[in-house]
Formats: structure tokens, C-alpha cells, sequence
């Protein structure tokens, strides 16, 4: 489905190349400075869960306003399939940051990289400052791209515990 903003209303879209059905993805349009051949990005989807064989998906997607295309994305690293988590545009470095989630019922708490120009997702944690502290194993918690960064927000840290912390 998409919203036509315009005429206030929903529409169903009919692709070629629609992925399975998947619930509890993460998706972000990832800006021009990202992937400058396509005007305004592509829309990236990670994860989520096959339905209804409730297997979490490791695959990557690209939404290109009329089409989808399976990534085919680059793992130097094992990346674990996973649900509730979420991607943000990271103006800093070009990239898309993907952070937790969740593998079942499972909390995770790594970070990724995703670069649409090389087409490959990294462990960015080797990157991050060493000593400083990350939200530990979160999922179903919400992030945004700020000017400098990214914000998360909330989440599950597991079982019924709750956050409301910033980082």
C-alpha cells in the first residue's frame, strides 16, 4: 500500500517483484548522499519475519518507488536475522545504521552498517569509541536522523522491561 498524500487516500501497489510476506521489518529511505543514482534514494528494508513459518529473514531490500530488488548485500560478518529493530540514515558517513533487534524472542545488541553504494552491511561496533557505553540488548526501541547523528529512543530490553532512555 502507499499514500497518496495529495488525494488523501491509500492505494495498492502491484510490482513485479514483491519480496514474501514478512512482518516486524525495519525500513528507511535512504537519502541522495547515499545512492546517488536514484533521485531521492531507495527505500532499504532489513529483517523481519517470514510469514508463516515465523523464521526471521536476513535479507536486504530496495524499494524503488515502483519496484522491489533482493540487495544481495555483502555480510563480512555474520548478521543474524532479525525483527523490531530499526534504520537510520547517518549523515555523518553516507551510511545506514541498523541497531538491535530482535531474533525471537532474543534482544540484540549489535550495530550494522549498511553502504547502498558498495552494497554491503558492516559490524560497525570496531568503529565506535572505545569504553563508551551502547543501550545493551534492545529491540522495538525507535530511531531518527538528527543533523550530526542518529537518536534512539525506548524499546523492549527483555521480558516486560521497558526503556526510556536516549542515546
Amino acid at each position: 500500500l502507499a499514500a497518496n498524500t495529495l488525494a488523501q487516500d491509500w492505494r495498492n501497489l502491484t510490482t513485479p517483484n514483491s519480496p514474501a510476506s514478512l512482518i516486524g521489518l525495519s525500513a528507511l529511505i535512504a537519502g541522495n548522499q547515499a545512492m546517488a543514482t536514484v533521485p531521492g534514494g531507495p527505500v532499504v528494508f532489513y529483517g523481519g519475519i517470514f510469514a508463516p513459518a515465523n523464521m526471521p529473514s536476513d535479507e536486504t531490500f530496495l524499494f524503488d518507488g515502483s519496484d522491489w530488488s533482493l540487495a544481495q548485500a555483502t555480510t563480512p560478518v555474520e548478521m543474524l536475522g532479525r525483527q523490531r529493530s530499526w534504520l537510520a540514515y547517518n549523515p555523518v558517513n553516507g551510511r545506514v545504521m541498523l541497531y538491535g533487534g530482535s531474533q525471537y524472542i532474543f534482544p540484540l545488541s549489535d550495530t550494522f552498517e549498511y553502504d547502498p553504494l558498495s552494497n554491503a552491511w558492516t559490524l560497525a561496533e570496531a568503529g565506535l569509541n572505545p569504553g563508551v557505553t551502547s543501550p545493551g540488548s534492545v529491540f522495538a526501541h525507535t530511531v531518527c536522523t538528527t543533523g550530526n547523528g542518529v537518536l534512539l529512543f525506548g524499546g523492549r530490553l527483555s521480558g516486560p522491561t521497558l526503556s526510556g532512555e536516549s542515546w
